[in-house]
């Protein structure tokens, strides 16, 4: 399925589990754990669950706002095994109407016919078409053939047993048209008569008024005229002494036999002839080639009955019996396999293994039949050990082997379903002191289909009516009856009801749970996945919206107004028929005008399981519905469709109204308008509508006419096409300070805010940096350990200080299932990569990791001990296992020293690091020196402490009041957004808070950190950066600043009081204020002062931010490390445009150019409101748009040479939102990359956009941009 954000999954999981190869319900109280990854494979959500008696489980999880796109996964859990299942999460339109499309065979043509119909049941005329034919041979029986024979017991083809590369058959047409008044296309296609089947398939793509395009396809099969049969009774097996025995006859089409053809019969005899080479030291191989002996020919005369022919057979052996006749320069042909045993020796495929083959005499067994095997041994005696296998040996028999081409029976059982194996081993002693008569083996495996028909449950669901109205009540009834026909009673019922739009948009299929449990399994009794599953997951609105409004009455009056598009209509997770099979409910609808498809999904305690689906329509006479854009941008103006759709015959007008609920977000021109609508017809209305400022508009369509009402509400959200400009300033004081400023010219007066915030600790002048790192939106490993750890350490200052409460409480939520979302970065070894697809770990990163888990441990935070329990043993391994390279190792030996650190912190002894890194102490990085000492410390390795420490204060530099630890190299080949100063300094800090009593040094890199916070501008954060100096930040906080008996602390601004609070160590200790722009514009629309006192003689800390929007929407052209460019196709004319057409097909093409070699390189495009993006992932997009909807450029051709994807690189992470789309990089080398993909324009308007933009997520001072456009889309 596919869901929006913001809406809910809910899922069903039915589990079983295997006991020596049997499916068994799970023990009574089983619990089972669900976990939600998104597409990047961050745990989201996880939920524990207690299974029903009958081994179900169902639930919901929330897809919030701002998570990523692309596919999910679900994954459940129960007694140590695992199953999952996926679905999509993207920005879509619904499709409002549906598309069929049939083909009939008329003589020598194809006539297609295409037809479309709004989902709420009236016809789509005049809409566009486009339309692709393909025709290809196949192998295919029609239906009365296959009724009046018994095909498993006939062969109808020839298969090209002596034949190469069959001829290509395909032929393609494509080419365009349009609806009827009645929403049909009828077109034809020449047909070439050929004397084999040939597959046809039609594609067409259906486009209505508003530009939305919906696409359809079929298939069918041509026959040819007549038809060859060979008898094969089954594949029997013969003795060869009775000769081969058949029955050849001709048919037609429609399956009736044809006398009078001339029909030439030929019996061949299959051999391989086989011998050994040398491979060379003794050791040989076997090869062996395939010929054809010509054994007998004959010609018949076909008649009204099958025709009787025999062949003498000269041995046991395989054989092919071919025939065929021509009529009209046309061959028809057919062939039929045939085994014989008996006496004698038949030289079968030989292979360099001990492999031997054995053949099924038929496809599929039922249960209580017998299945014959024939064994194609290389000897004639030999001992036969013949084993029955699934997950485990079910049965075995030991019997002699007295042919090369032995029989041997297998009973079927109820147990065997789905299929069964049978291993065959035989066994052949030593025949004499000749090294080729040495023992010897030989095994083949043979598998066996075993019918299920008995295990499906008949199900039937009935509505109580086939048509609703809007918000009205409907009952449905479910009937479950068993392969005989009996009630079910107590079988567990699924029961839910999806918007046919959103399922076409996957092709989504209502789960076969015959076809999930009972699948064909594999061999081996080391069966890894022993469980079976059923994950059907659907959309349903968030609790607590509106349930929608007139209980079935006609709507159209201000009170009822259609609100409710919820697209799930109802859902049923669990529950039990009665003693008569039954299961009913009644359920409130929404006012959605769509078609809705009922799913019910069952299962029994005795594995019986069946599936079923219905359609129910919810529909008005008179009916309006929205075509709007998904979004508008600030200043943007668009042409609002709506869409009026009379079932009414007569004729007459009607009235249209909209109007804007929200004034001052978005206009409305000229909101009424009046036409003509025919019977049974349709008229579209548009409304001209601008965008003013941010936030969630809401409109109301109301229409009236011919005697009937309807109107609905919606939203539309209206964003700014930019991101927010802020000025910081912080800084502290004892007595008093000011903050002066002016508020930059043009901007946008309604959007923005200043924040005012004041505490009597320094982590108040880092709450830029710390939004920065908990709020940065992409997700890597080493980004969310970032985020998480800066969470934990504002976590541990707010106990200190007495905050366990409200926001801190919410703080242990968000670090238990931040941490929970690691668990996919860790590789088998325990250490871990950038992204969950890194097979590589990181020293480095591995520790910076485990640090967190040891500091989460030690706050009661880390559920899963045993992620903390893998990274300890990685870290020890790598302790004796990397080699260090001197001057070059930066990472490795800082990834060494840090994993000491972690060691040590959690009890464990890292003598063979500080052994290693200690004999080069003037060597290596201030940083490595710093992780070090702490390691020392906490080992208590004293002498070693001392001697780090000296080698540190040398490193100290004094630039008057401020120190800060300088570092010695700078090497390319390391991580530079883990390497700076700052870090260095932030780490350097803590220790020195951790294992010293040096105050001045103390304050003085204290003094360092908060003036570079005050210079540097936020493109130089990085959330490694921010993180250190957060922690080193709260550690001095927690160990110096307190200020027990209160300062009195006024804030005003130009002269006006901000606020006034009393700051003390606990609970009081910080107080801010945020003021909207439109309200500080009020009066300090010339500039502002703020003005802070305090009555105290303690410290106090001040943060102030100002965040506005700029009016100058389009910006200019910025190559700063970058250079990008974003080019406008059309994709027929190739024509490069700036102005489009409604329903054009538009190419973006994006060229991203690094200055340099970089890595964890972003891009965002930001998206027209008039345009939609075109997702191959829908089952709606037409194929031949799949082929050049998304381009990727890489400067390689082996996508599997990691040297080209690493130093090369391209986009391996895309996102397609609404408003945007995303692309991720690992890694670019210094040359262009290309990146395509098409749009679709949906709107006529004039749109805003800003330019595309890269930048380097660890150096943002490294970024680029294409310049802002507008974007027209207009009519003819």
């Amino acid at each position: 399925g596919v869901y929006k954000l913001s809406e809910e999954v809910h899922f069903k999981a039915i589990l079983r589990k295997k006991e020596k190869g049997e499916m068994v319900l799970f023990p009574k109280g089983t619990k089972a754990n669900v976990k939600l990854y998104d597409a990047k494979g961050k745990v989201k959500e996880s939920k524990d669950f207690e299974l029903s008696s009958l081994g179900g489980i169902d639930g919901v999880f929330s897809i919030e706002k701002d998570y990523p796109l692309g596919y999910y996964r679900l994954e459940v859990e129960v007694a140590e095994s695992k199953i999952s299942g996926g679905f999509l999460v993207a920005a879509y339109r619904k499709p409002e109407f549906r598309v069929n499309v049939d083909l009939e065979q008329k003589e020598k043509k194809i006539e297609a016919k295409v037809s479309s119909s709004y989902l709420f049941g009236a016809p789509l005329s005049e809409g566009k078409v486009k339309f692709y034919y393909e025709e290809d041979k196949c192998y295919s029986l029609p239906d009365n053939l296959r009724k009046k024979h018994k095909i498993s017991e006939w062969d109808f083809f020839e298969t090209d047993y002596e034949r190469g590369a069959s001829e290509n058959y395909l032929v393609r047409k494509e080419d365009e048209g349009t609806l009827d008044k009645n929403g049909e296309l009828k077109l034809e296609f020449d047909y070439k008569k050929t004397s084999f089947p040939k597959s046809i398939e039609f594609e067409a793509q259906v486009e209505d008024i508003t530009e939305q395009a919906i696409t359809n396809r079929a298939q069918m099969t041509i026959y040819p005229d007549y038809y060859v049969g060979i008898y094969t009774n089954g594949w029997d097996f013969s003795n060869y002494k009775d000769g081969a025995k058949t029955k050849i006859m001709i048919v037609d089409k429609d399956g009736n036999l044809v006398k009078g053809k001339k029909v030439k019969v030929e019996l061949k005899k299959i051999v391989y002839k086989s011998a050994q080479h040398s491979t060379g030291y003794n050791y040989y191989d076997w090869e062996s080639r395939r010929e054809f002996e010509s054994v007998s020919k004959k010609e018949i005369t076909s008649e009204e009955n099958p025709v009787d022919v025999s062949f003498e057979v000269p041995s046991g052996g395989s054989y092919v019996l071919t025939a065929n006749f021509e009529e009209e320069g046309l061959n028809y042909s057919s062939a039929s396999y045939y085994w014989f045993y008996g006496e004698g020796y038949t030289p079968w495929e030989r292979y360099t293994s001990n492999k031997i083959d054995l053949k099924v005499e038929k496809d599929s067994y039922k249960v209580g039949e017998t299945a014959k095997i024939m064994v194609m041994s290389p000897w004639e005696k030999a001992k036969m050990l013949i084993t029955k296998e699934r997950a485990t040996i079910k049965d075995y028999q030991v019997k002699e082997l007295s042919s090369t081409q032995e029989i041997i029976e297998v009973p079927i059982t109820e147990s065997d379903v789905p299929n069964i194996y049978v291993s065959v081993v035989l066994i052949k002693g030593r025949g004499s002191e000749e090294e080729q008569d040495k023992p010897q083996i030989r095994i083949g495996y043979a598998k066996i289909s075993v019918g299920k028909e008995q295990r499906k449950l008949k199900i039937s669901v009935e509505s109580d009516k086939e048509e609703y109205k809007p918000a009205e009540k409907c009952k449905v009834k479910v009937n479950v009856k068993d392969y005989f026909d009996k009630n079910v009673s107590g079988a567990e019922v699924t029961l839910w009801a999806v918007d046919v739009g959103v399922l076409n948009l996957t092709n989504y299929k209502t789960p076969d749970l015959m076809e999930r449990f009972y699948r064909e399994e594999s061999l081996s009794i080391f069966n890894a996945d022993s469980r079976e599953k059923l994950i059907s997951a659907r959309v349903t609105t968030p609790k607590g919206d509106e349930e929608g409004g007139g209980g079935g009455e006609e709507l159209g009056s201000v009170d009822q107004i259609r609100k409710d598009f919820r697209v799930l209509a109802f859902w049923v997770g669990s529950a039990l028929t009665d003693s008569e099979g039954n299961f009913e409910g009644e359920f409130l609808l929404p006012e959605s005008l769509s078609a809705f498809r009922i799913m019910a999904v069952a299962h029994t305690k005795d594995n019986l399981f069946g599936s079923i689906e219905k359609e129910f329509r919810i529909s008005k006479s008179l009916m309006v519905n929205p075509y709007f854009p998904r979004f508008l941008v600030v200043e943007d103006y668009a042409f609002a469709r709506v869409l009026l759709n009379s079932r009414i015959d007569a004729a007459g007008k009607c009235k249209v109204k909209m109007e804007s609920l929200t004034p001052d977000i978005l206009s409305v021109q000229n909101g009424e308008a009046e036409g003509d609508v025919t019977s049974k017809g349709k008229k579209e209305f548009k409304f001209k509508i601008k965008a003013l400022k941010t936030g969630k508009a809401k409109i109301r369509v109301s229409s009236e006419g011919l005697g009937e009402r309807d109107a609905f509400e919606v939203e539309m959200p209206v964003i700014m096409p930019q991101n927010s400009n802020i000025n910081v300033s912080c800084g502290n004081f004892v007595d008093r300070e000011k903050v002066e400023g002016q508020i930059p010219p043009e901007i946008y007066p309604e959007m923005g805010e200043m924040q005012i915030e004041v505490s009597n600790n320094v982590l108040t002048q880092f709450t830029e940096s710390y939004e920065f790192v908990v709020n940065y939106p992409y997700g890597c490993a080493e980004q969310r350990s970032s985020a998480l750890t800066t969470l934990l350490n504002n976590y541990k200052f707010a106990k200190s200080v007495g905050k366990t409460e409200g926001k801190a409480k919410e703080a242990k939520i968000v670090l238990r299932r931040g941490i929970k979302s690691l668990e996919p970065f860790q590789n088998n070894d325990g250490g871990f990569g950038i992204w969950v697809q890194d097979e590589y770990s990181i020293p480095y990163l591995s520790a910076y990791i485990g640090k967190l888990l040891v500091d989460a441990k030690k706050e009661g935070l880390l559920d899963n001990e045993e992620i903390l329990n893998e990274t300890i043993k990685y870290l020890k391994n790598i302790g004796q296992s990397l080699t260090l390279r001197g001057k070059e190792s930066v990472d490795e030996s800082e990834g060494l020293a840090l994993a000491a650190k972690v060691l040590a912190e959690y009890g464990e002894k890292p003598d063979a690091i500080l052994t290693r890194l200690s004999s080069n102490l003037g060597n290596l990085e201030t940083i490595t020196l710093c992780h070090l000492w702490d390691a020392a410390v906490a080992s208590n390795k004293k002498e070693l402490s001392k001697k780090i420490e000296t080698v540190i204060r040398g490193r100290i530099s004094y630039i008057g009041q401020e120190a800060y630890l300088k570092e010695r190299y700078q090497d390319e080949r390391y991580y530079y957004y883990w390497y700076s100063e700052d870090i260095t300094t932030a780490v350097g800090l803590n220790s020195f808070i951790k294992n010293t009593k040096d105050f001045d040094t103390i304050t003085k890199f204290t003094l360092h950190l908060t003036d570079r916070e005050r210079k540097i501008n936020r493109y130089q954060y990085n959330t490694h950066r921010n993180a250190y100096v957060y922690e080193a930040l709260a550690s001095y906080a927690n160990s110096f600043e307190s200020n027990k008996k209160g300062t009195q602390v006024l804030c005003k601004l130009n002269g006006t009081k901000v606020f006034s609070a009393i700051l003390n160590e606990h609970n009081s200790w910080e107080a801010k204020k945020i003021i909207p722009m439109s309200e500080l514009q009020k009066y300090a629309k010339e500039g502002f002062k703020i003005e802070f006192e305090s009555d105290g003689d303690s410290k106090i800390n001040y943060f102030v931010k100002l965040k506005w929007y700029s009016s100058k929407i389009l910006q200019e052209k910025e190559e700063k490390g970058f250079k990008i460019e974003r080019k406008y196709f059309d994709l027929v004319t190739k024509e490069e445009k700036k102005t489009f057409k409604p329903g054009d097909l538009i190419e973006v093409r994006l060229e991203v150019t690094p200055l340099e070699e970089v890595a964890n390189v972003a891009v965002v495009d930001p998206l027209p409101a008039g345009f939609e993006v075109l997702d191959s992932a829908f089952a709606t997009t037409a194929r031949k748009l799949n082929d050049v909807s998304e381009e990727n450029e890489r400067y390689t051709d082996d996508d599997s040479d990691y040297y080209y994807w690493y130093y090369y690189g391209r986009f391996n992470h895309i996102e397609k939102h609404d408003d945007k789309v995303l692309l991720f990089a690992n890694h670019l080398y210094k040359r262009p990359i290309k990146f395509s993909y098409v749009v679709r324009a949906t709107t006529e308007g004039e749109f805003r956009l800003q330019g595309a933009s890269v930048f380097c997520m660890y150096n943002e001072e490294m970024r680029g941009a294409s310049a802002g456009s507008v974007i027209k889309i207009e009519k003819e």
